[in-house]
């Protein structure tokens, strides 16, 4: 999303054009409904986090390929409805494999470094998002490879989300193919919690007058 924000910013789209696009980040607002999802509704014969890390990879992995067909277009034409669209179903399905993938790398850890194993994947992430940004937008610059002897940008959108396709299918046959769970609660073989039995925890949570002042101390 932040990279379209700079793009059509920089061909002079109206900011009101441009706010469109945050609604791509809405379901983030649901983040906390995915993990007992993924503890409720799995598949056995993938484990409790790779059902969500292989099959979103798997999607995801399709749905960019296709939109590499589409998206010089989209861009060209300023067609923001059908770019934030894309976005906000990639972020919805998102969220599970963000969740999957956080609560995966923290069972693989052992007891002692998990504090330093979760800390250096949220650095990972971080440092991937913000050198992702700029490489994209500096080799997709007609002015910037130009300075460098070529004959305009060398990175486009589609070879970008073609490249990002062959990153999610490979990611997914690695985890599926040379990965385990690790836990073996994760594959499926204990009781499930239920959605309904989280929802009673939440209210529960919500009733409890100390915790609702805790809370609004830790926010304010």
């Amino acid at each position: 999303m932040y990279t379209m924000l700079l793009i059509f910013t920089l061909k002079g789209v109206s900011s009101s054009n441009i706010g469109t696009l945050t609604f791509q980040v809405y379901p983030n607002s649901f983040k906390w409904l995915a993990a007992p999802f993924i503890d409720t509704y799995f598949c056995k014969f993938f484990g409790k986090r790779k059902t969500y890390l292989v099959l979103l990879s798997v999607l995801h992995s399709i749905m960019i390929f296709v939109l590499s067909f589409y998206i010089n277009d989209w861009v060209e034409n300023e067609n923001i409805v059908k770019i934030t669209l894309f976005g906000f179903i990639w972020n919805t399905t998102g969220l599970f494999k963000v969740s999957a993938h956080l609560a995966w790398g923290v069972t693989h850890f052992r007891p002692e470094i998990k504090g330093q194993g979760y800390s250096w994947m949220q650095f990972g992430s971080a440092l991937g998002a913000v050198t992702a940004i700029p490489i994209f937008l500096f080799l997709n610059s007609d002015s910037f490879c130009e300075w460098f002897g070529f004959s305009g940008a060398i990175l486009s959108h589609r070879v970008f989300c073609i490249f990002i396709s062959i990153c999610n299918m490979a990611g997914a046959m690695w985890i599926q193919f040379g990965v385990a769970e690790r836990d073996p609660k994760d594959d499926g073989s204990t009781e499930r919690p239920g959605m309904c039995k989280t929802f009673l925890y939440i209210r529960r949570f919500c009733s409890n007058r100390v915790l609702r002042n805790y809370c609004g101390f830790i926010l304010t």
